[in-house]
């Protein structure tokens, strides 16, 4: 259903997206509002402008700007001339409807967005970098609000190798977290009932607006929101119904985004968790039970997104449930450590003392993942269409939710394995 609506809804955004040829291999002058900022080595940096005007035309698309002119930061509004060259019509373009620009020489800032999350973003950035080392500060930044732009490309390849880079997008494991603190601050003030699911909502989806409203934030918020209001109310919560009804919500307001590998591995992540959680913890009973929860956790997002990694990358860490069990833990304990400090020093800056030990963690943290060369421990390949289909079809015959023997689902699982094999062997 959630795909039905989506692909309906997508016919109207694909048809805004044709009518930029029209614009293909002319000069113009544009403004519009920085809406992220990519360094993207040597002096180069890529803009996305969004509420675009070329001359005094408004256009509903954005336009992705290269330029070599430094300090310009997200929201602010410039003003340049560049020849726009229109993008293939692949999954990534179709995703972001952007027409890529060639390069701009001169791009003048004419003023600052005003927008209230964007100023919170800006003092939240600003109390980060100036109280935390260059390299630990990046980091902080990026796990906090999801802002990467000012990671080295050495960090980016480390993270981006070792599979864990997923830990810079601000989903499920930033607002599940966030919200689980939120929720604590409310129960412990006594709030309950209605009045603590919209409070917790609000306050979840705030955080969300700092971090730019990324899409697997609202899926995460939505799920987080119909989580407490079972709760709230006694009803008992299905995950499934749970995870395609804000799918569902996300398609109607992002439709573009039915063709975007992000969302696809943000579901895919999720219901990999909710599918196997029951089995796979089983497998590891006689751990401590976090132990339990982290393999298991690992394990079954791995299986769920391994082949979609191999299509959309074309390799694969094999160490990535060992990393995500070590990582994963420690990036919780100091998301949690930099939400506080940060809420403290904003609130009482003389505590600026208080980062010293945020800034202990993210240096530890780096400094693990930057003595690994992960490129070492990488495993290539690719898979085909077919070897997508069959491997999911026999898979689905495995999940908690389906009633069949163990054998049975044990034969699926063999057989979903060998078939991904032999597609990344290229045997069909």
């Amino acid at each position: 259903m959630a795909y039905l609506i989506g692909t309906l809804l997508i016919f109207a955004k694909i048809n805004t997206y044709l009518s930029a040829k029209s614009f293909d291999g002319n000069l113009y002058t544009v403004t519009g509002v920085v809406g992220s900022v990519d360094r993207l080595g040597g002096d180069l940096i890529g803009l996305t402008l969004n509420n675009i005007k070329l001359g005094y035309k408004s256009v509903k698309y954005h336009i992705y700007v290269i330029t070599s002119v430094q300090n310009i930061k997200v929201g602010d509004s410039i003003l340049t001339s560049v020849r726009l060259t229109f993008s293939a019509l692949d999954s990534k373009s179709l995703a972001q409807f952007t027409p890529l620009s060639t390069y701009a020489g001169d791009v003048m800032v004419t003023g600052e967005n005003v927008d209230a999350f964007y100023k919170l973003f800006n003092l939240i950035k600003s109390k980060i970098l100036s109280n935390l080392d260059g390299d630990n500060g990046a980091m902080a930044l990026a796990l906090l609000l999801g802002d990467t732009s000012y990671l080295t490309q050495g960090a980016k390849a480390a993270y981006k190798l070792s599979g864990v880079s997923h830990i810079f997008s601000v989903s499920g494991l930033h607002v599940v977290f966030f919200s689980t603190m939120v929720g604590a601050l409310l129960r412990l003030v006594k709030v309950k009932g209605g009045y603590f699911v919209v409070l917790s909502f609000v306050i979840t989806l705030c955080y969300a607006g700092v971090c730019g409203f990324p899409v697997p934030a609202i899926r995460a918020v939505i799920m987080t929101l119909i989580l407490n209001f079972t709760k709230a109310f006694g009803r008992k919560n299905d995950s499934l119904n749970s995870i395609f009804l804000s799918l569902i919500v996300v398609l109607i307001i992002y439709p573009h985004n039915l063709f975007s590998y992000g969302l696809i591995l943000s579901y895919f992540a999720v219901i990999g968790m909710t599918v196997y959680n029951h089995s796979f913890k089983k497998m590891f009973d006689s751990l401590p039970e976090f132990l339990q929860n982290s393999l298991a956790t690992s394990l079954a997002v791995t299986v769920m997104i391994t082949p979609i990694l191999f299509k959309m990358l074309g390799y694969m860490s094999i160490i990535v449930v060992i990393l995500n069990v070590i990582v994963v833990p420690a990036v919780n304990i100091l998301f949690f450590i930099l939400c506080f400090t940060t809420l403290i020093t904003l609130v009482i800056p003389v505590f600026d003392f208080v980062w010293y030990l945020p800034n202990a963690i993210t240096n530890l943290l780096n400094a693990f993942m930057t003595a690994i060369d992960f490129s070492r421990l990488i495993f290539y390949g690719t898979v085909t269409l077919a070897g997508l289909i069959i491997y999911y079809a026999a898979l689905s015959f495995t999940f908690d939710q389906v009633n069949l023997k163990k054998g049975v689902k044990l034969s699926c699982g063999a057989f979903a394995l060998i078939t991904i094999c032999f597609s990344l062997g290229g045997l069909f």
